[in-house]
């Protein structure tokens, strides 16, 4: 069990009379990928929200970390599906204020700032205010702003929304084993990527597993 960092057993969420969510049961281990494939409505992003606590079940149980999301939140670093930057801060002032959230020190903030907008490649927009980044850069933004406390989780909901894959940073998960990259743990939203829990159209099921070369 110490190995299991996310654990959903019998999962079932209602809206009125839609069922969003049947009997969903999987477990994601230390250092695994893992991703969520399926079509719109099938119940991805509903359960990602339930991992997170934003939502709650109706039935089953939730654990994560060993505890509820809330208890967590420190250790997780999560990508909504929705934008969530500032828009009229400047991005190196956006990702400051994320890092101080975060308890991390001003001068390791800045250290972590310049290490990943060189590590997606936007070295030069430390100054621009977030809205005038394209969708693109503005995912990248909100990829940065939560990785930067390093977090043990990441929960990652449409990743790859206006971005290529094949592109940093989403591209260096690919090719060789997690823990020698980020000794992190990853869950994530996408069509891309290496295990996945397979989610039919429809009200979401527990579909298995397969992996992906």
């Amino acid at each position: 069990m110490k190995n299991t960092v996310i654990q959903l057993a019998n999962v079932n969420k209602r809206f009125g009379a839609l069922q969003a969510v049947r009997n969903v049961s999987f477990e994601i281990q230390r250092g695994q990928v893992c991703g969520f494939l399926g079509p719109n409505g099938a119940g991805k992003s509903t359960t990602i929200r339930m991992v997170m606590s934003i939502l709650l079940p109706d039935s089953g149980s939730i654990t994560v970390l060993g505890g509820s999301a809330l208890d967590a939140k420190d250790r997780i670093g999560y990508l909504p599906e929705e934008r969530g930057v500032y828009r009229k801060m400047r991005v190196a002032d956006f990702l400051r204020f994320i890092a101080k959230l975060k308890g991390i020190s001003r001068n390791d903030a800045d250290t972590r700032i310049r290490a990943w907008l060189e590590r997606v490649e936007l070295p030069g927009v430390s100054q621009k205010r977030c809205e005038e980044l394209s969708k693109g850069m503005q995912q990248n933004l909100q990829f940065i702003a939560s990785v930067l406390h390093e977090p043990p989780l990441l929960i990652l909901d449409e990743p790859f929304s206006g971005l290529d894959p094949r592109e940093p940073p989403f591209a260096e998960f690919r090719g060789a084993p997690v823990e020698r990259k980020w000794n992190h743990y990853f869950i994530f939203h996408a069509s891309n990527g290496a295990s996945g829990g397979f989610m039919r159209s429809g009200p979401a099921h527990s579909q298995g597993r397969k992996s992906f070369g």
